[in-house]
C-alpha cells in the first residue's frame, strides 16, 4: 500500500506559485527552488568528514610525495609528470571510489522506508531533495579534487603548451616518453589531467547515484554501481569474443572501440589526452544518468525502500543481464579449453551446452540476490527467464550463424587500394625470423590480387573437409594429399609452428576490411596462392633490406641463425659499416631475381644447439643496426642467410677474399 508520503501530491493552482507537497497525513505548501540551501547546508555538515579525509588522500598522494621525492636528477620531474598523467595510484583510487562513496552516502536514507517517509514529509519535492543531494555529493566530491590541483601548481613549470596533447600513460605508473619525463609538466598538464578527471569523476557519480536510486540496500548499490560501470563494455567485448570463436576470420582489431564506452577504459587505451568527442560523450553520458536516477527516484515509493531493488522493471533488466552476460561467458570458455583451434570447422557443440546448463543457475542465483528471498520459482520470474530466452536466441542467430555471408567476403580488386599483411619469414630463409615488419603494404594490382587468391585459398580450404588437418595443431599430415612432412626435422617444427595472418584491406571509398586467421606452416608449405605470393616483385620489395634501411646498418658479421658470430681461423669474420651496406644492396638485388621460391628448403633448423641443417644454406650474416636508443620495441640487428643462387654476392665475397674463409668456418 502507497504511504500519503511516497508520491506528490498532485499541482493545485496557486497565485502564490506554490504547490502542495505531500507532508504526513496531510499537505503543505511549499515555494518553488532549484535546490533547499538548508537541507544542502545539513548534507554538507554530516559529510564534510569524508570530504577532509579525502583531500588528505590527495595532498599527501600529490604535493607532500612530490616533497618528499630527492630533488636530484630528474626524480621529482618524473613522479609530477605520472602524476598529472594520472598514473599516481592515490589520485586514480580517489577518483573511482570517492564518486562511489560521496553518491552512496548522500542517499543512504533510502535503505530505510521510515528514513525515506521522514525525507519526503519535508516541504519540498521530490526534485528539489534529489537535486540537493546530488548538488552536496558533488561539492563534497570536487572540493578535494580542486584543492589537489591548487596545491600542485608551485611545482608546475611556468607556461602554458600542450593542452590538447595526448598524454602518455601506462597504468604501472611508468611514463612511456622517457625524454618527457626529464621536464616538469606545465601549467596546460596540470589543467588537461584536472579536465579529464574530473569527468570520469562525473560519469562514475552518474552511475552510483542510479544505482542508488534504483536499490535500498548499500551493498546491492555498491554492486549494482559496479554493474552498470561495466555492462556495456562487457557486452560489446563478449560480443567481440563470441564472433571470434564463431565467425572464422572474424578480427579483434574492433577492441579499439572499448574506449567510447567508459572514460576509464579511454585512459588505459589513449592517455590523458584531451579528446573533444570523448570527453564530450562522457559528460553527455554522466548527465543524462543523473537524469534518469532523477526520475527513478520521483517514481520511488517509500515502501520499497531497503529493497535489494526496488523497481520491478530494474529488477527485470539485471537478472536478464546477468543471466546473458554469465551464460555466453561460460559457454565461450568451455568452448575455449574443449578446442583451442579456431576454424570454420570448428565443433561448436560445447558453446551451446555451457549456456544450456549454466543459465539456469545464473538466473537463480541472481534473482536471490535482486528479490531479496530465496523464492524465485514464481510466475514473474517465469516471465524473466522467458525473456532470456528470446534474447539469447536472437543474439546467437546473428552472432553464431554466418547470416551475413562475412566469412566469404573479399572486396572486389577494382575495389582495393592497397592490402596490408604480415611478412611470414618465421623460422625461413632469408630472415628466419629474425625480424618482424609491422606490417606489408601492396599496391600493385598483381599483388594485390595475389593476396585476394592467398586469402581466397584459406576460405575455401578452411570449409573443405579434406584439408583439415592444416588447420590443426593434432596432426603431422602435409596436405590433403595424405603425404606425410618427412623433408627434415626442422620441417615438422615449422609444419606445427602457427601465426596469424591479418588481411586489412584498405579501399577506394576509404573504408577498410580486416580479416584475421591462424595459419599453420604446414598449411603454408602446401599452398600454392602463398607460394605465388611471396615469388610477387613488389612483396619481394617489401621484404628487402632496403626497407630497413641501409643506412642504419652498422656492421656485419658471419653468424648462426641466433646471430652469434662465428669464428673464423684468425677470430671473427667481420665487415665494416661501407661492407656491410654493400653487401646488403647486393642481397637485396640477388633476392628480387631469385626464381620461385621452395619453401620447405627454405625452413632452416632452430635446435637447441644452433646447428644449422638447411641444405640449401651456405653462409648467415647478423647485421648490426643503429637504434634511435628509445625502448619501442624497434630491432638492433637481424640474421640473413644466403644460398648458393646469390650470384652477386657470392662473387663480391669473394673480390673480397672473404668467401672461401667464411664457407670453411660456417662448416665447422
Amino acid at each position: 500500500m502507497t504511504t500519503p508520503a511516497s508520491t506528490e501530491a498532485s499541482m493545485i493552482p496557486s497565485s502564490s506559485g506554490r504547490h502542495p507537497v505531500s507532508r504526513g497525513r496531510g499537505a503543505v505548501k511549499a515555494p518553488l527552488q532549484f535546490i533547499s540551501k538548508a537541507l544542502l547546508w545539513h548534507d554538507l555538515k554530516g559529510l564534510w568528514a569524508l570530504s577532509l579525509l579525502g583531500a588528505a588522500v590527495m595532498v599527501i598522494s600529490g604535493p607532500i610525495a612530490v616533497l618528499l621525492t630527492p630533488s636530484a636528477g630528474h626524480a621529482q620531474p618524473g613522479i609530477l609528470r605520472i602524476t598529472v598523467q594520472d598514473g599516481n595510484p592515490g589520485f586514480l583510487a580517489y577518483q573511482l571510489l570517492a564518486p562511489m562513496v560521496f553518491a552512496l552516502a548522500s542517499f543512504t536514507y533510502l535503505d530505510s522506508s521510515g528514513r525515506v517517509s521522514i525525507m519526503h514529509s519535508l516541504p519540498l519535492t521530490r526534485g528539489t531533495v534529489y537535486r540537493t543531494k546530488t548538488m552536496a555529493g558533488l561539492i563534497l566530491l570536487y572540493a578535494p579534487h580542486l584543492i589537489a590541483a591548487l596545491s600542485l601548481l608551485p611545482f608546475m613549470r611556468f607556461g602554458f603548451h600542450g593542452l590538447m596533447s595526448g598524454g602518455q600513460l601506462n597504468l604501472d605508473g611508468q611514463g612511456v616518453d622517457d625524454a618527457g619525463m626529464l621536464l616538469s609538466p606545465n601549467y596546460a598538464d596540470l589543467l588537461r589531467w584536472f579536465i579529464v578527471s574530473s569527468v570520469m569523476m562525473l560519469f562514475v557519480f552518474g552511475t552510483t547515484v542510479l544505482a542508488a536510486t534504483i536499490t535500498g540496500n548499500l551493498g546491492i548499490g555498491l554492486l549494482m554501481t559496479l554493474f552498470i560501470n561495466v555492462i556495456v563494455p562487457v557486452l560489446y567485448l563478449l560480443t567481440l569474443l563470441v564472433l571470434h570463436l564463431f565467425l572464422y576470420g572474424f578480427s579483434m582489431e574492433s577492441v579499439d572501440s572499448a574506449a567510447w564506452m567508459h572514460p576509464l577504459i579511454d585512459l588505459g587505451m589513449n592517455g590523458d589526452r584531451i579528446s573533444p568527442a570523448h570527453l564530450s560523450l562522457f559528460v553527455v553520458v554522466g548527465v543524462g544518468l543523473l537524469c534518469l536516477a532523477m526520475l527513478a527516484y520521483r517514481r520511488l515509493k517509500s515502501e520499497h525502500a531497503g529493497n535489494n531493488v526496488m523497481f520491478a522493471s530494474a529488477k527485470t533488466i539485471t537478472t536478464v543481464l546477468v543471466t546473458f552476460v554469465g551464460s555466453c561467458l561460460a559457454g565461450s570458455i568451455i568452448q575455449t579449453l574443449q578446442q583451442s583451434d579456431i576454424n570454420a570447422l570448428a565443433d561448436h557443440t560445447m558453446f551451446f551446452l555451457g549456456v544450456v546448463f549454466a543459465s539456469p543457475v545464473i538466473f537463480i542465483i541472481t534473482s536471490m540476490i535482486v528479490n531479496g528471498t530465496v523464492k524465485v520459482f514464481t510466475r514473474r520470474n517465469l516471465r524473466r527467464f522467458g525473456t532470456f530466452v528470446v534474447i539469447i536466441a536472437i543474439y546467437c542467430s546473428f552472432t553464431t550463424w554466418d547470416i551475413t555471408g562475412y566469412e566469404r567476403r573479399i572486396p572486389a580488386a577494382r575495389e582495393v587500394a592497397s592490402v596490408s599483411l604480415p611478412n611470414q619469414s618465421s623460422m625461413t630463409l632469408p630472415y628466419a625470423g629474425s625480424y618482424y615488419w609491422n606490417s606489408i603494404r601492396l599496391k600493385d594490382t598483381q599483388s594485390i590480387n595475389d593476396a585476394r587468391a592467398f586469402h581466397q585459398e584459406i576460405i575455401d580450404r578452411s570449409k573443405d573437409p579434406r584439408y583439415a588437418s592444416l588447420f590443426t595443431s593434432t596432426s603431422s599430415e602435409d596436405g590433403a594429399s595424405g603425404n606425410s612432412d618427412q623433408t627434415s626435422e626442422c620441417n615438422a617444427c615449422y609444419a606445427q609452428s602457427s601465426d596469424y595472418i591479418t588481411f586489412d584491406y584498405h579501399l577506394t571509398d576509404r573504408k577498410s576490411q580486416t580479416r584475421n586467421y591462424q595459419v599453420y606452416g604446414k598449411y603454408l608449405l602446401s599452398s600454392p596462392a602463398y607460394r605465388r605470393l611471396i615469388d610477387d616483385p613488389e612483396y619481394r620489395s617489401a621484404t628487402s633490406i632496403e626497407t630497413i634501411g641501409y643506412r642504419n646498418i652498422e656492421s656485419a658479421s658471419l653468424s648462426d641463425t641466433f646471430g652469434e658470430s662465428i669464428d673464423g681461423n684468425a677470430g671473427s669474420v667481420d665487415l665494416s659499416s661501407k661492407d656491410a651496406r654493400t653487401l646488403a644492396k647486393l642481397l637485396d638485388e640477388d633476392y628480387r631475381s631469385l626464381s620461385d621460391t621452395d619453401l620447405a628448403s627454405m625452413v632452416v633448423d632452430y635446435s637447441s644447439t644452433g646447428k644449422i641443417e638447411s641444405k640449401r644454406l651456405l653462409l648467415g650474416f647478423n647485421f648490426e643496426l643503429h637504434t634511435s636508443g628509445s625502448d619501442n620495441g624497434e630491432p638492433s640487428s637481424f640474421y640473413y642467410g644466403i644460398t648458393k643462387q646469390y650470384t652477386r654476392s657470392i662473387a663480391w665475397l669473394k673480390a673480397q677474399g672473404l668467401y672461401d674463409t667464411m664457407v670453411a668456418a660456417s662448416m665447422k
